[in-house]
């Protein structure tokens, strides 16, 4: 496997997620729900894939922004950045779930 050394760390986890999913992500606080909003490499932060979260509630750290960095636009504490393993696509009910 690929380690966070590696520029395409978590690449395949990341192929898996685009903008406008929705997503379930297991926070510390307990599992919250939000929107995909960026999927992408983010160098200052850690080599490797990201994907910037709209969380639903206002459990994040940022407005979509990291270290003076915009990678989307949404309100204040409502933006995080997580590794692709972190976030779970969130399936509607009615989706072939039983």
């Amino acid at each position: 496997g690929k380690t966070a050394d590696d520029d395409e760390y978590m690449a395949a986890e990341a192929a898996a997620m685009k903008v406008g999913d929705r997503c379930v992500v297991s926070l510390t606080i307990g599992a919250t729900k939000g929107k995909v909003q960026y999927v992408g490499k983010i160098p200052t932060i850690g080599k490797g894939w990201w994907i910037g979260v709209q969380y639903d509630e206002a459990v994040g750290k940022n407005d979509g922004s990291v270290k003076g960095e915009r990678f989307f636009t949404c309100p204040l504490n409502y933006g995080g950045f997580l590794r692709p393993d972190k976030v779970g696509q969130h399936r509607r009910r009615g989706d072939g779930d039983s």
